[in-house]
């Protein structure tokens, strides 16, 4: 009887060793999925009557004070600005396009960060407005 198992034994000690190595490659591609934080839903969306670098470089010399890893990338008409949360390191960004009706900004989070950075941004796209506020929080 035990002569008739150990092909048994054999055969199935080679699948294992087939399937190990593919639930490795798997778990190494599902951990090092590095999506940006744009590839999120906007956490909040506005209107700005400036122009997309006057927004820009406000918001990018107000995260400067306070955040880690600050970039700022300019393609095809449309400004990111992403950082890291100073403590936490939580992953967050902004993104500046402009319309023919004015300037879209979007705020991108990664997890809940601290609301000054979002209160920075709102500040602003309210540069040239007069308090009057067309934004929308999703």
């Amino acid at each position: 009887m035990q002569r008739g198992s150990a092909p048994l034994v054999g055969e199935s000690l080679k699948a294992i060793h087939m399937i190990v190595p593919l639930f490795v490659c798997l778990a190494l591609v599902a951990c090092s999925r590095k999506e940006g934080v744009f590839s999120l839903a906007p956490a909040f969306s506005a209107l700005s009557d400036a122009q997309e670098t006057i927004v820009a470089e406000c918001i990018a010399s107000y995260w400067k004070q306070s955040t880690r890893h600050l970039t700022m990338t300019s393609s095809r008409g449309v400004v990111h600005i992403s950082a890291r949360s100073y403590f936490r390191g939580i992953p967050f960004g902004a993104r500046l396009q402009h319309k023919s009706h004015g300037t879209v900004v979007e705020f991108y989070e990664r997890r809940t960060v601290p609301r000054r950075y979002l209160a920075l941004l709102r500040g602003c796209v309210q540069l040239n407005r007069g308090g009057a506020s067309a934004d929308r929080a999703q």
